[in-house]
């Protein structure tokens, strides 16, 4: 997809064959999920203001407290002026800066000088994978080390080795966003892990002792549902009230 900058507003846009709806356009070769991804794009994260020009962007390892700070200023520029974004992208702003929710970060990033390589992963698109290949890139660095710096694992996914702050290349995966969010709904919220990723916990996965007003334990939702048609019926609300409270996981 060809995307061009607008420089009066700095706003992102599409070539118009990119903006039409599967079925309306024989010869596109675009479908619905296709507009609906792009559209949101366009009224989300094109609203991002820029980061400042600072040389220390290339330095891999600052470069997740730089792109957070570019969120909060974004953060307070859209709640304090006349700026109007879906409310779900307010809620993403509000937790992927605060804590909590599994985000870290704004994403997962892995560097090793053998080869010389800064990587970017976002969670579930294989950063469980990513990370043992670069345990095992960056093994030497741990044979030896008596500082603690690999953990108990003997295991570092950032090399311990100096790396050049703009020579090494950088790369990153992605994955089909639609496809990523049932993988995370599969994986945190229907397999019957209890690490608290499929939130709001408030609701999916309230704990003993989580209770409201009245002191009585709140009661998993997704319980409730039962019949034909669970599993959709399942998806469908928590994808309603997945807004509410961002994990890392499911995070655009």
């Amino acid at each position: 997809i060809t995307v061009f900058q607008s420089a009066a507003a700095g706003s992102t846009t599409y070539p118009a064959a990119a903006l039409l709806v599967g079925g309306t356009n024989r010869t596109s070769q675009y479908d619905d999920a296709d507009a609906i991804i792009r559209r949101s794009f366009d009224q989300s994260y094109a609203r991002m203001l820029p980061c400042d020009d600072n040389p220390s962007w290339m330095k891999g390892r600052e470069t997740a407290s730089i792109a957070k700070q570019c969120m909060q200023r974004t953060r307070a520029y859209i709640t304090s002026g006349n700026v109007t974004v879906p409310w779900w992208f307010q809620t993403l702003l509000r937790d992927i800066t605060g804590r909590g929710g599994g985000v870290f970060g704004p994403w997962h990033h892995f560097d090793t000088t053998k080869p010389l390589l800064n990587f970017c992963t976002i969670d579930k698109v294989a950063t469980s994978e990513w990370r043992k290949v670069f345990c095992e890139l960056n093994k030497a660095d741990c044979v030896n080390n008596t500082e603690g710096s690999c953990g108990r694992k003997k295991c570092a996914w950032k090399t311990l080795q100096t790396m050049p702050e703009e020579e090494a290349p950088w790369a990153v995966f992605l994955r089909d966003p639609l496809e990523r969010l049932l993988s995370g709904f599969l994986d945190k919220c229907v397999s019957g892990k209890r690490e608290g990723h499929c939130e709001p916990n408030v609701v999916f996965n309230p704990m003993g002792g989580l209770k409201n007003g009245k002191n009585i334990p709140y009661h998993n939702l997704l319980d409730s549902i039962e019949g034909e048609g669970k599993d959709k019926q399942m998806f469908g609300a928590y994808v309603d009230v997945l807004p509410l409270k961002w994990n890392a996981h499911f995070v655009p």
